[in-house]
């Protein structure tokens, strides 16, 4: 509930940022250039030749982003409640920071940029499989929120939760894919620049730094009782115990 309220305000806050949006969307670019960097353009290029991969991009971009990540959530909790503890911190961590990039520096996405730089708006022009996911991105997302990219971080974040507990080697498989395709698709969608991807791995690392140097700001009781072993019983001493009838010495045999 708090990063929801704290993202409704970036997102009001982002509404009116449109100018300075621009601005540092013009500073980023001007840095990719400068390292070689701003293909975006190319990138999406390659990608339009197929109405059907942009399709399932935008659908990719606006739905397995907040479904996998829940689902790691559950899943890590259930299997290994003590793991659950640490990376519930790193994804709230992580989460946070990125808010907080959001507000201090609000990204124009390429996609919203002017005709001139030629990167489409995917979403716009041709759409997923259904249009529930437009009115989600369009309505209730902060516009803004480019730098750094929390589809990386989220992505990541699901892997490095979940790889360890999983046994199947397919699931293994398509969790190591799904950062790989979330980077081509926030690429091919025009929602993101290049930096970004660097963006959104730097602050999972901070947020897992955060959670491992200060664990305990987030309220661990409940899952730290669950993952207690139970305690055992404790063994009584042989003094306490019932007394075991005494041999028979030789004295006692003589006397009787």
């Amino acid at each position: 509930m708090v990063f929801e309220g704290v993202y409704e305000w970036t997102s009001d806050f982002a509404g009116k940022s449109a100018p300075v949006a621009y601005g540092h969307a013009l500073d980023q670019i001007r840095v990719e250039r400068a390292l070689g960097l701003f293909h975006e353009r190319a990138i999406q290029g390659w990608a339009l030749h197929s109405r059907l991969l942009i399709e399932l991009a935008d659908l990719f971009y606006a739905t397995v982003h907040f479904i996998l990540p829940v689902a790691a959530l559950l899943w890590v909790f259930r299997v290994d409640p003590v793991r659950y503890l640490r990376w519930r911190d790193a994804l709230a961590w992580t989460t946070a920071v990125a808010l907080a990039c959001f507000t201090v520096f609000p990204l124009m996405p390429p996609r919203m940029l002017p005709a001139r730089f030629r990167i489409m708006d995917t979403m716009e022009t041709i759409g997923g499989l259904g249009s529930w996911d437009r009115v989600l991105l369009k309505d209730f997302g902060n516009q803004f929120a480019a730098m750094p990219s929390l589809h990386v971080s989220w992505a990541l974040w699901s892997v490095l939760a979940l790889y360890p507990l999983v046994k199947r080697r397919w699931i293994r498989v398509l969790l190591v894919l799904d950062p790989i395709a979330t980077i081509v698709t926030i690429l091919i969608t025009g929602n993101h620049y290049i930096l970004d991807i660097f963006g959104g791995v730097a602050v999972l690392a901070i947020g897992y730094g955060l959670a491992t140097l200060r664990p305990r700001y987030l309220p661990w009781r409940v899952v730290s009782r669950r993952s207690q072993p139970a305690v055992a019983p404790v063994p009584v001493p042989a003094a306490m115990g019932p007394r075991s009838p005494r041999p028979l010495q030789p004295a006692d045999r003589m006397g009787t």
